[in-house]
């Protein structure tokens, strides 16, 4: 079994991430699909890793006090499911000609990457 990855920045405003006993201030740094290619005849496994690095300038309770970065782990199927919900809440009040756009710059997302393979192109940030 061999492992690929694809990634790619990911930079994002301010994300309040929330715990029952905290929460702190992280913005998004990359996100990264590792896919676990399996034998000839079984289906490749993967991951999509979230990487957030926790602002420095805002009081932490002790729980996270040394804490530089956080992470989230997600399967294919819930990225998905959580794309399309927060595509869907983003655009929410755009126009035809913003949807339009937005579905084209999916589209060139997706022809860089080979969806059958778990192959990358280079990262160009």
């Amino acid at each position: 079994m061999s492992t690929q990855a694809i990634t790619r920045s990911w930079k994002t405003h301010d994300i309040t991430v929330m715990s029952n006993v905290t929460s702190v201030h992280v913005q998004g740094k990359q996100v990264t699909k590792l896919g676990m290619i399996a034998e000839e005849n079984s289906a490749p496994e993967a991951e999509i890793h979230l990487a957030l690095d926790v602002q420095n300038d805002q009081h932490i309770a002790s729980l996270l006090a040394e804490t530089k970065t956080l992470g989230v782990i997600l399967k294919p199927k819930d990225a998905l499911e959580l794309g399309l919900l927060l595509t869907a809440m983003g655009l929410e009040n755009a126009n035809p000609e913003k949807i339009s756009t937005l579905f084209e710059r999916l589209s060139q997302m997706m022809a860089d990457f080979s969806i059958e393979g778990v192959t990358a192109k280079s990262n160009p940030a």
